[in-house]
């Protein structure tokens, strides 16, 4: 036998619904010359319900040291008894949010005289307080999650992302087709943190670091 090391998960069957979003949009697109067309379209997308999943059996560490003790009886959310030592998840969708939003160019070149090209930009923001089906809250204290700290960026937003694609048919050939793609995008946001201390000694490793330049 071996015992389980995992986290634990407890189920909020009042507080736990579908994901769902709202997504709306508006364009336009527009033929400039013969065969030559752009357009430019406008989305937002806000979700709801989003697992955002704290933990209520949160501790708080004795001092600010990193490897100090955490003690884990102070039962902040009033659902379990002193017998749970380890981290409890609560599996509820009652306080992860999203939202996202996006400015979309394209221009095309259609197919004529052996040739075609494809150009477009986005340029977008996502950001909230969860991003999937199981955000854990990063600077939870207790039973407050500290959720304006939550928002912020989301891990796969890309603010630039370009692509451009084109195909030529090589004359006397009877069909032979040369084509390619090419794509620039902007990286993913990150944080930066010190783990070497726990100043709100909420047990986690991540303070976040002043504004500043770093090497």
């Amino acid at each position: 036998l071996s015992r389980n090391t995992n986290d634990w998960v407890w189920s909020d069957p009042d507080n736990r619904n579908q994901p769902y979003f709202h997504q709306f949009s508006f364009g336009n697109e527009r033929e400039l010359f013969t065969g030559f067309s752009t357009s430019a379209d406008y989305v937002r997308m806000t979700g709801h319900d989003m697992f955002l999943n704290p933990d209520i059996n949160i501790g708080r560490r004795r001092t600010t040291a990193r490897n100090a003790i955490i003690d884990r009886d102070l039962n902040a959310f009033g659902i379990l008894d002193d017998s749970h030592t380890d981290t409890v998840r609560l599996l509820t969708t009652k306080y992860g949010s999203s939202e996202y939003d996006s400015l979309q160019l394209t221009a095309e070149r259609r197919h004529a005289n052996n040739w075609s090209l494809r150009a477009s930009y986005a340029l977008s923001y996502s950001r909230g307080t969860a991003e999937g089906q199981g955000s854990t809250p990063q600077y939870q204290i207790g039973s407050d999650l500290n959720l304006d700290e939550q928002f912020g960026p989301a891990s796969a937003d890309r603010t630039h992302n370009f692509m451009m694609s084109g195909r030529v048919e090589v004359p006397k050939t009877r069909g032979l087709m040369l084509s390619g793609t090419f794509r620039a995008l902007s990286g993913t946001p990150f944080t930066l943190t010190d783990d070497s201390l726990d100043l709100d000694q909420n047990g986690l490793l991540t303070e976040r670091l002043p504004a500043g330049t770093y090497n």
